[in-house]
């Protein structure tokens, strides 16, 4: 049996596997997230969590390949730093998202706060047009695509939505024209202009109110999906309920985002009860 480096100790396994096929191998999030010997899908947004977590234990990151990958520019990297400013504390990523225009979402800013604790200037950033999405996810073709049959939809006619855990079907009622369905997934962070709130809210509910069916379906943990877990909860979640819920999770992992969220004062532990700050 070969030695584990030293350096490599630092990361789980997931984390270090997930690096070493984005750097090493050259293969995109997507395809990292989706690689065929995973027993199931990850997120994008794991996957990339998992690169900045790489980053900050030492590993070497391609930063312009990781920047444009997810959309970050110089002019967005300066946008976040003057809300940083203006917040007066990086400590909460929230502040900083709202003092922030509109399409900047969580992931450029973990990635512009990543930079900075690794001493990285804007310069690796490639310069360009920034993305107008507003999601927490990670843009994608097919994202794009789902935002602009939704505002299509809300110009030509109104919507008939159903739902499921985990998507939202808009059926878009053309005046003359066949009905078309289009499925896309929402994440509760993504609010495009023009969109009722009231459509982004149900998956929300569903949290809540379906626990029997949400149990069928693998979640995997991520911060912004444990902060939006505790959203729903004033009173707090305990550890147990937070396991159950990230059933698509290992425990050391999800137990590992909690300490980080700790760490970052986002939130805290009471009588064996997590909760936001």
């Amino acid at each position: 049996m070969q030695p584990v480096p030293n350096q490599q100790r630092k990361l789980t396994p997931a984390k270090y596997e997930a690096w070493k096929m984005w750097q090493e191998d050259g293969l995109s999030i997507e395809k990292v997230a989706n690689f065929p010997s995973r027993s199931a899908p990850i997120k994008d947004q794991t996957v990339l969590e998992y690169l900045l977590g790489a980053a900050q234990e030492g590993f070497a990151i391609d930063w312009t390949r990781l920047c444009d990958e997810v959309g970050l520019t110089r002019e967005m990297f300066s946008d976040i730093e003057a809300a940083i400013t203006k917040v007066g504390s990086r400590d909460k990523l929230k502040p900083v998202k709202i003092e922030s225009p509109e399409y900047i979402s969580y992931a450029h800013i973990k990635v512009c706060l990543t930079l900075q604790d690794c001493g990285m200037s804007k310069e690796v950033i490639p310069p360009g047009n920034h993305n107008t999405l507003t999601a927490d996810e990670l843009p994608s073709k097919a994202s794009e695509a789902s935002m602009d049959t939704m505002h299509k939809c809300l110009i030509r006619g109104p919507c008939e939505v159903e739902t499921s855990v985990d998507n939202i079907i808009a059926s878009c009622c053309l005046e003359n024209e066949v009905t078309t369905s289009i499925p896309f997934t929402v994440d509760l962070d993504m609010h495009p202009p023009g969109v009722h709130d009231e459509i982004f809210s149900l998956r929300k509910r569903q949290k809540i109110d379906e626990p029997e069916e949400e149990s069928l379906i693998m979640q995997e943990a991520t911060e912004s999906s444990i902060l939006d877990l505790l959203r729903n909860y004033d009173d707090g979640v305990p550890l147990s309920d937070v396991l159950k819920h990230f059933n698509g999770s290992r425990e050391e992992y999800v137990v590992d985002l909690l300490s980080n969220l700790e760490g970052e004062f986002m939130i805290f532990k009471k009588n064996n009860m997590y909760r936001l700050m």
